[in-house]
């Protein structure tokens, strides 16, 4: 098989590993014959089967690593990358099931993109020898990150909570100082902890004579490489924040 070019080399990595994933799950049937040598109709069905199961799932890869790079790199287009990526994407399963037998319509399409978000859908239709699957697919991901509720007190130490979701509202757990940074005024702050006191919901805490009257800025990078974050303009003076500095948290 010819080596494909395309768009960046992390879609590229989950698009070319889509070759690895959908091969272990049918090698033991095609080591001994292709998909054009079947003649079971329920047995091809299950083969077409398997194929359109993992060409969804790593239809999710590419959607996920797509909002990971965009959400990194603010001078990527999200509307662009991705609708590149699933362009690649789309033709690169056709030839695929070309190559097993099967003439695969696969039609991946943006349906909103930004550098926090991305959703997309996926239609599929398989045809061999007389059998027919058509299965749909539909993905969102999403990072929500949000710096509350600032206090300042006397030490001077600033103390966030920070709120950090993903798609749908769902809290994104046992994350730790590795995720975080911690800056002011564009700093990184070099003492800093952090505490997940609730699902999704962490103190971060800073010690620094620059804590008043300063830009802070919480950045988190979560578990799937997506990166947010959120800035309080100012922390104000004395103990607790000045009237911008936050809002209630949920």
């Amino acid at each position: 098989m010819s080596k494909k070019t395309f768009p960046n080399r992390k879609a590229q990595f989950f698009i070319a590993s889509a070759v690895i994933i959908i091969f272990v799950v049918t090698a033991v049937f095609f080591f001994v014959a292709k998909i054009g040598q079947i003649t079971n109709p329920a047995l091809l069905q299950r083969e077409m089967s398997f194929f359109a199961l993992n060409t969804k799932e790593e239809f999710g890869k590419v959607v996920e690593i797509s909002l990971s790079d965009v959400s990194r790199d603010t001078s990527l287009d999200p509307n662009t990358y991705l609708d590149a990526n699933l362009s690649s994407f789309s033709k690169y399963i056709q030839a695929q099931g070309l190559e097993r037998g099967i003439i695969v319509n696969a039609s991946a399409t943006r349906v909103s993109a930004s550098n926090s978000s991305m959703n997309a859908s996926l239609y599929l239709s398989l045809f061999s020898q007389g059998s027919n699957l058509e299965t749909n697919a539909y993905l969102y991901h999403a990072i929500t990150t949000n710096a509350l509720n600032g206090t300042l007190v006397t030490t001077p130490t600033c103390t966030l909570n920070v709120t950090v979701k993903k798609e749908f509202g769902e809290p994104i757990t046992e994350l730790n100082s590795s995720n975080f940074v911690f800056k002011i005024n564009g700093t990184t702050c070099s003492t800093v902890s952090y505490d997940e006191r609730s699902r999704g919901k962490y103190n971060a805490t800073c010690s620094s004579s620059t804590c008043p009257s300063s830009t802070v800025r919480i950045e988190v990078t979560e578990h799937r490489n997506i990166f947010g974050f959120s800035t309080i303009p100012n922390t104000g003076l004395g103990n607790g924040c000045a009237a911008n500095c936050g809002q209630p948290i949920d």
